[in-house]
């Protein structure tokens, strides 16, 4: 049971994008390109509001429970990579709660700490799960976070691309994290590393 709460994290990215594109099929007037994901979630159409709130729930949940893995299984090695995922995890939680436009929809902005979270995990990792493919892909990620969250401060991310760039940053972060469920699940069978 420990281990599946870390395994369950490699679906993050699949269940997310499933429902997104799930609920955009069946949007009126919705474009992946030009909209966020959040778009759909004052769509006309009440269905296509109901999916969109299905995806943030379970990718909260989901990434909230990888989270509580890290903790089960890794006890406080990985205390900050693990409470910035279950901080944005909860974000996202708002995301489904409060629609886009409220100050709440993301949390006043909470979530944005994942930009770190890259660094914070390669920090924790020193020295018991550091490979250069792992550090490579989360420098890799981190850029890509950091690019799509100043654009979007800043307003150079083009408006009518942004639901494309957006689609980026999510396949990015939400890769990422798959791919860190999968290492951890890995190295939590190994047993490799005691609890602290």
């Amino acid at each position: 049971m420990k281990k599946l709460l870390l395994k369950q994290g490699v679906l993050i990215p699949i269940i997310y994008f499933s429902l997104i594109f799930i609920s955009a099929f069946f949007a009126d007037n919705y474009s992946h390109i030009e909209q966020h994901a959040s778009e759909l979630g004052i769509n006309p159409i009440n269905a296509v509001v109901k999916i969109f709130e299905v995806a943030a729930w379970l990718t909260s949940v989901m990434a909230m429970l990888l989270a509580i893995g890290m903790f089960v299984n890794f006890g406080s090695r990985l205390f900050i990579s693990g409470t910035m995922i279950f901080i944005f995890g909860a974000s996202l939680a708002f995301g489904a709660i409060f629609p886009i436009g409220s100050h709440w929809h993301g949390a006043y902005g909470i979530g944005l700490l994942v930009m770190a979270l890259p660094f914070a995990f390669l920090y924790e990792t020193k020295g018991f799960m550091e490979t250069r493919t792992l550090k490579v892909i989360s420098i890799l990620v981190f850029l890509i976070l950091f690019l799509w969250l100043w654009g979007g401060t800043t307003r150079l991310d083009p408006m009518e691309y942004r639901g494309l760039t957006q689609r980026v940053f999510g396949i990015a972060l939400f890769g990422w994290l798959s791919y860190i469920s999968f290492k951890l699940s890995k190295k939590a069978e190994d047993n490799a590393l005691p609890i602290n």
